[in-house]
């Protein structure tokens, strides 16, 4: 996408702080990349379905369809003693890899990238492979998340046990 203003570098610069932030459980701080303005949504599809891209929260039961309140309130949980089934976080390791940039509108570029996050916990790793659909929101040049969709290439989540992390 030569000429758009913005750089895949800059895109996966931004992407790469997002996983840190995530894996060192600075959970304030990657809830701080969101845009400040204007609808956020942060979901992940569900799993076993044939035509995941073409699903909305609107029409079918996802995992997560959390907007800007919701998410807020997910870290703030996450964040407290008393989230057990993450106290002691997990160890995670979000891994972002085949950065697509799909298209740019003067303040947003529309993404694509896989994703296979490790999670560690009670000596057991579980990976889960994703594709990633994502809007950033430029200001000034400089990207914040507005969306981000996960399409995990699970067909259940039933042997994963509970989805407690951010993906």
């Amino acid at each position: 996408m030569a000429g758009t203003g913005i750089s895949r570098t800059l895109v996966e610069d931004f992407l790469y702080r997002e996983a840190d932030c995530l894996d060192r459980w600075a959970l304030e701080e990657w809830l701080a990349l969101w845009a400040d303005t204007g609808e956020i949504s942060y979901m992940v599809a569900p799993t076993g379905e044939a035509d995941v891209a073409e699903l909305e929260p609107s029409t079918a039961m996802f995992l997560i369809a959390d907007d800007r309140y919701r998410l807020q309130q997910r870290v703030i949980r996450m964040g407290k003693n008393t989230f057990h089934s993450e106290y002691r976080p997990s160890r995670t390791r979000h891994m972002y890899s085949n950065v697509r940039l799909l298209g740019q509108t003067d303040d947003t570029v529309d993404v694509a990238f896989n994703s296979a996050v490790y999670r560690t916990r009670k000596e057991k790793t579980i990976v889960y492979p994703a594709l990633v659909r994502a809007t950033l929101r430029l200001n000034d040049g400089a990207p914040s998340l507005q969306k981000k969709r996960m399409e995990l290439d699970l067909e259940h989540l039933a042997t994963m046990g509970a989805l407690t992390i951010l993906l």
